[in-house]
């Protein structure tokens, strides 16, 4: 077996990224993969850990390290999911509604400090 069969075999995120990077599929057939990383592997256990009543992940924005919010959305975007997926719209809107504020428009910061 090759590497790019061996790949081919795991997440449906790296098939994906394969897919995209190694192979060069065409879009119909990108996108097809891409609607799989939300609903398998991984990504759909990330996404099934996130928090809708605080839409959050980890019980924080930037804390607990490595699994908060920043960093789940980091991972998940790394993953390759679809940027228009519920959860993830859902969270991006929160981080940056909610949680982003200017106290000088020249150094913007985080709430609690961050």
């Amino acid at each position: 077996m090759n590497l790019t069969d061996w790949l081919l075999e795991g997440d449906a995120s790296v098939v994906y990224q394969v897919h995209r990077d190694l192979l060069r599929t065409d879009e119909k057939e990108l996108l097809s993969l891409q609607q799989r990383i939300a609903n398998e592997g991984w990504c759909q256990r990330l996404l099934s850990l996130y928090d809708k009543q605080t839409s959050m992940w980890g019980g924080g924005v930037y804390g607990p390290k490595w699994i908060s919010t920043t960093y789940t959305m980091l991972d998940l975007k790394n993953f390759a999911v679809d940027p228009n997926h519920e959860v993830y719209k859902r969270s991006m809107d929160f981080l940056i509604d909610q949680l982003w504020v200017l106290r000088d428009p020249k150094k913007p910061y985080m709430l609690g400090g961050c």
